[in-house]
């Protein structure tokens, strides 16, 4: 092993907060910004979940796959197991990334198929050739935990990596300025904070929101904190036909304890569609201040969004989501 392979190995660890990322280059050196903690004056108050007690844990099995055809490589379930963890970060190996370091990732965390919760909000970054998945508060990745990936070859319209320069943020967001966006109240847009050259993390739950009154869209940090300056996020505006892309927003019929079931006919009996889901924050008002992630339950062959931390889901809770594979 070789000294450059070594220190990409010591690399992988990415700092915490208020740490200088020195062991990745002799010639580089990035500064985490700390997370702001202040509360904005005049952000509305959070919803509060109706009850607090231990909800079930989904403990069905899934059946083995065989009626819905491989997805496309460039969408696939990525599970962090020994091999490919170091520390808090899980190393993607697959062509669609390998040596791709302009490629659009969104990452949506799944239950299926090792049952396995990471309650931590999540990231993508790039570093020694390879793509990654790590916990951005930098608590060690579960073995087993899983994810569903999709890979974009690079930016193109509606599809690009926003900066949250200063000048982009109010209080817990930060507007968007994009002409595929802009003046585009239904679009879908679903977001993944990367790490990238501004070195900061968002260690916060994260959703989208349409502002009217500008007509752009923002991302915005679900427990109303100031929104970190200079940290970055892969965009996405899913385009489909039918199905493909949705909107869902959880309500009597579809809420147990703390997940949510969808019905749509690509998720629909299909355990191995991969599903990309982002909160967005529409006329229903209501925050999802929770990690959350996609499950498929076999005991009604249909797709759910959970919250990580076992929290009720609220209702009137909305999604942007997109399948593929299905």
């Amino acid at each position: 092993m070789t000294r450059r392979h070594i220190r990409a190995l010591i690399c992988v660890a990415l700092p915490l907060l208020a740490l200088w990322v020195s062991a990745c280059s002799s010639s580089v050196t990035a500064t985490v910004t700390q997370q702001a903690t202040s509360t904005p004056a005049g952000q509305p108050g959070l919803p509060t979940a109706t009850s607090t007690s231990a909800t079930p844990t989904n403990t069905s099995t899934p059946p083995t796959p065989t009626d819905t055809p491989a997805p496309p490589s460039d969408s696939f379930v990525w599970t962090a197991q020994a091999g490919n963890i170091s520390g808090h970060v899980t190393f993607i190996d697959s062509p669609n990334t390998n040596g791709h370091p302009d490629a659009i990732l969104l990452v949506t965390p799944r239950y299926n198929p090792n049952s396995k919760y990471d309650n931590h909000p999540i990231g993508v970054w790039y570093a020694s050739g390879k793509w990654s998945i790590f916990n951005q508060d930098g608590v060690v990745m579960p073995t087993g935990a899983s994810f569903n990936v999709k890979v974009y070859p690079g930016a193109s319209s509606g599809v690009f990596t926003w900066t949250a320069v200063p000048s982009s943020i109010t209080s817990n967001w930060t507007t968007i300025d994009n002409p595929a966006t802009n003046s585009n109240p239904s679009a879908v847009l679903l977001a993944t904070p990367v790490y990238s050259s501004t070195a900061v993390y968002v260690n916060h739950p994260i959703g989208v929101w349409y502002r009217s009154i500008v007509n752009k869209w923002a991302v915005f940090v679900q427990d109303g904190t100031a929104f970190p300056a200079n940290a970055s996020l892969n965009i996405v505006m899913a385009v489909g036909v039918g199905d493909s892309v949705f909107t869902h927003t959880a309500g009597a019929g579809t809420i147990s304890s703390n997940w949510t079931t969808l019905n749509n006919s690509l998720l629909n009996g299909h355990s191995n569609a991969i599903m990309l889901v982002t909160p967005v924050y529409s006329s229903t008002a209501v925050y999802v201040n929770h990690n959350i992630g996609a499950w498929f339950n076999s005991t009604t062959s249909k797709w759910t969004i959970f919250n990580q931390d076992k929290a009720a889901m609220p209702s009137g809770a909305t999604f942007n989501g997109v399948v593929f594979g299905g």
